[in-house]
């Protein structure tokens, strides 16, 4: 677990090489209040974790604070439990 801004707001992140992508939670997406951008086509996705199968819907932009790092970024919005957010393969690919 990592501490991270997004928006300003500290948050909880999982920085996860085994993610094929970059979440937050639609709790932290709602909170900030978020402009949410509807995919052209869900996403299918499997937590590891739970074992739970869901399909991501949504996406947005928010900015990024971690260590040196201040970019805008897309999120997708997923129910995310014991973090707000998951830097994945995009975010590691990048950094």
């Amino acid at each position: 677990m990592v501490l991270i801004k997004i928006n300003g707001q500290h948050v909880r992140a999982l920085i996860d090489s085994g993610s094929t992508g970059d979440f937050i939670s639609t709790r932290l997406a709602d909170q900030l209040k978020l402009k949410r951008q509807p995919l052209a086509k869900p996403i299918p996705l499997k937590l590891g974790v739970t074992g739970s199968r869901s399909a991501v819907n949504y996406a947005a932009e928010a900015k990024l604070e971690f260590l040196s790092i201040n970019e805008k970024r897309t999120f997708d919005i997923v129910n995310l439990h014991g973090y707000e957010a998951i830097l994945g393969l995009p975010f590691l690919n990048e950094h």
